[in-house]
């Protein structure tokens, strides 16, 4: 649990939301467990890290170590009923929604390339001209 030494105040009707930052978790392995703030919280900020990388790694003040997005949100009332009715899921638990799923996106290879466009156009070996041109970078 890393101490921000931040205090903030949330407008009514939001909550925030520690998300990980994904240079930090691409390259280095760290995420950010946890994270919900409501909006009546008024202590400091603490982002909960977890380092799933290989090696050691060294914060110190001012590293920017976690996003806070807020997010606006619904108070609605529950109710409680006597029935809720049917749904196709139905009672099945967690997991579960992968049982026969309506929609899914299935990989054909094991392996993913990710490519990335060059200033020297001559090494975009996996984009033509449209995709340079739509990507400027």
């Amino acid at each position: 649990m890393v101490e921000t030494g931040i205090l903030i105040a949330l407008p009514e009707g939001t909550n925030g939301r520690l998300a990980a930052r994904s240079g930090m978790a691409s390259k280095m392995g760290i995420a950010v467990g946890g994270g919900v703030i409501d909006a009546d919280y008024t202590g400091e900020i603490r982002v909960i890290l977890r380092n799933h990388g290989e090696v050691n790694c060294l914060f110190k003040a001012e590293d920017r170590i976690a996003l806070l997005i807020l997010e606006r949100i619904a108070n609605a009332d529950a109710m409680e009923v006597d029935d809720l009715g049917t749904t196709e899921r139905g009672k099945l638990h967690f997991g579960s929604g992968d049982q026969n799923p309506k929609r899914s996106i299935t990989a054909k290879e094991e392996g993913v390339k990710i490519c990335f466009l060059h200033a020297d156009t001559s090494d975009n070996e996996f984009f033509n001209a449209a995709d340079i041109g739509h990507q400027s970078r």
